[in-house]
């Protein structure tokens, strides 16, 4: 999750360069304290915030997370929220809908 490039299926056309990650997980503080409930740790959430700067934006059409699915398979969902110029929205995607359109 550090190296999204890999994860993420930005188009090279786009131009784009992360400038900010941001993770976050009760998962993190409970590798840090061995003793967390093994259960627990298996449903907890990771929230990933990746802000991109792109050179040509108007190259992004879409985006698509098959990389991210492939490198965690036991990853079931993924809520995404996009912002642009048409405005913001949001979608669910899981291993068989891997892709959002902009």
């Amino acid at each position: 999750l550090e190296q999204p490039d890999a994860l993420l299926g930005l188009p090279a056309a786009a131009n784009c360069a992360l400038s900010e990650t941001e993770l976050e997980s009760p998962l993190f503080e409970a590798a840090a304290h061995q003793h967390e409930d093994e259960h627990d740790s298996q449903h907890s959430e990771i929230h990933a915030h990746y802000h991109y700067d792109c050179a040509t934006p108007q190259a992004l059409h879409a985006l698509e997370l098959q990389g991210l699915f492939k490198a965690f398979p036991g990853t079931e969902k993924i809520q995404v929220q996009l912002i642009g110029p048409n405005g913001q929205r949001g979608a669910q995607l899981d291993a068989d809908q891997s892709r959002i359109e902009f």
